[in-house]
């Protein structure tokens, strides 16, 4: 007697042991969500504000590097030699200064970038952790075109909209054909033609 009851209890811990221990997987397409979520967009404006001020201290000191080449090449046939080399001297310590400001903006550039779009990142995170609870999904997938980890998602599964949602992400204005995409102005017509 003893021995059909373990034997009942081996067979039903096998027959019971699938569902306890299925798991719930999701996936959604990281890249979309980032891409439509304000605090994102504000970031990528922002760096690209940034960016810009970088290429304006570069041309600045471009302009200031070829100004002083051409000076110095209009003048190179009369200036006498001890002068010559400190406007060579010039020359080589501004072009220096040039590499260096180049390399060192690209730093500071994935800085200020990485500086923008953590908070972002991390609240888009804390949503999908706390969907994931919520649903009880014990695995969410990114299922980006650029994420290559998944190979087959159930579209039944895809949490996108359910995050969208906690983030508090509006919907885009719908896109009016015909004009690129841009809703016309009111009082005028789709094509330009306002009579």
């Amino acid at each position: 007697m003893k021995k059909l009851f373990y034997s009942f209890l081996f067979f039903a811990a096998f027959a019971f042991a699938p569902a306890a221990h299925a798991q719930k997987f999701a996936h959604l397409d990281y890249d979309s969500l980032l891409r439509i979520m304000p605090e994102m967009i504000k970031a990528n404006e922002d760096a690209a504000v940034f960016y810009k001020t970088l290429e304006n201290s570069m041309l600045t000191m471009q302009t200031e590097l070829d100004t002083k080449l051409k000076d110095y090449e209009a003048t190179k046939a009369t200036t006498i030699p001890a002068l010559l080399k400190l406007k060579e001297d010039e020359l080589n310590s501004l072009n220096q200064r040039i590499q260096n400001f180049q390399m060192t903006a690209q730093t500071d550039f994935q800085n200020e970038v990485n500086k923008l779009k953590k908070p972002v990142l991390d609240k888009v995170n804390k949503a999908v952790k706390e969907v994931a609870k919520e649903k009880g999904y014990k695995y969410v997938f990114d299922s980006s075109p650029a994420a290559t980890m998944l190979l087959f998602a159930d579209p039944a599964d895809d949490i996108f909209a359910i995050v969208k949602l906690k983030l508090n992400i509006p919907n885009p204005a719908p896109k009016t054909p015909g004009t690129g995409g841009m809703t016309p102005a009111p009082g005028t017509k789709p094509n330009g033609g306002g009579q």
